[in-house]
């Protein structure tokens, strides 16, 4: 039923200018596609739309199984805590961004 909502409200998401003025995809192109894509359990497509949607879903249900271990009184950390990896992430999104336009997946 959530799914139906979703899908059925497509349409009227916001365009996104970056893309409407200059023709290139910014780094939050696709999102939606993508999350609706992962919504239907395709997950090679959402992959293809835009990487970041599973990317933070993975590190969601990371911080999830972090929270349920922590409310069984097990303090486990799943999901790396490093300034070195936070700048990995996003310099590697960055240059995902870059290459995207040059590179067409879809």
């Amino acid at each position: 039923m959530f799914k139906d909502i979703i899908i059925a409200l497509a349409p009227y998401y916001p365009r996104c200018n970056f893309n409407y003025f200059t023709g290139l995809l910014c780094p939050g192109c696709g999102n939606t596609r993508s999350v609706l894509a992962l919504i239907n359990g395709d997950i090679i497509t959402a992959l293809r739309y835009n990487i970041s949607a599973p990317f933070m879903l993975i590190v969601g249900i990371g911080f999830y199984i972090e929270l349920i271990l922590w409310a069984f009184g097990k303090h486990k950390k799943i999901v790396p805590r490093s300034t070195f990896l936070l700048w990995f992430l996003l310099g590697t999104f960055f240059v995902y961004s870059i290459v995207r336009n040059i590179v067409p997946l879809f």
